[in-house]
């Protein structure tokens, strides 16, 4: 259970982390490759997520105000009709069946379409718990209070959010151009 809720708050907390961040100005220059976007945006946020554990790790309070919003997240995705465990059951199942060799090619892509799936049924879950004012406040009370203290752990937090919120945009927009060239 503590890795699923786990799980549950670092999609709270990235998402979060991009939405709260400043931009950074637009870099000029040629399309870069999708794959070295991929790597760039996966080592940042791994950056990221070092520097968020030790700032719960080193402050209990924000670790304490930090389940009291994953307690109001839950509960505000199950009013909604939400399952938010049961899909985080499936993910965590599905990401070890992939990691698994017996998986065969065809079986293999219908487990990460499903996959897919679960990741939007959360991703609605949580976009449902959202439109709840008091979950609306107590996020943004805890993103203020988590970036505060990721920044005193990571001086370069700030420009690691940009940056990755830079690369996404700009896969983003190789993915529109390339699909609008088909």
């Amino acid at each position: 259970m503590a890795r699923r809720i786990k799980t549950l708050g670092m999609w709270i907390v990235l998402l979060g982390a991009v939405a709260l961040s400043p931009p950074l100005p637009a870099q000029q220059g040629g399309e870069q490759d999708p794959q070295v976007l991929l790597e760039e945006m996966e080592m940042l946020q791994q950056e990221l997520m070092q520097a968020q554990e030790a700032a719960m790790a080193n402050n209990p309070e924000l670790r304490e105000q930090g389940e009291q919003l994953q307690d109001r997240m839950l509960a505000a995705m199950r009013a909604e009709g939400f399952e938010p465990m049961r899909s985080l059951d499936r993910i965590e199942q599905l990401e070890r069946q992939l990691q698994s060799e017996d998986a065969d090619t065809a079986g293999r892509s219908d487990l990460i379409a499903e996959l897919h799936d679960e990741q939007q049924n959360l991703l609605m879950a949580e976009q449902a718990a959202m439109q709840n004012p008091e979950v609306q406040q107590a996020r943004e009370q805890f993103m203020t209070a988590l970036l505060q203290a990721m920044r005193e752990e990571n001086p370069r937090t700030d420009e690691m959010i940009g940056s990755l919120k830079d690369k996404n945009a700009q896969l983003q927009e190789i993915v529109t151009a390339r699909s609008g060239q088909r």
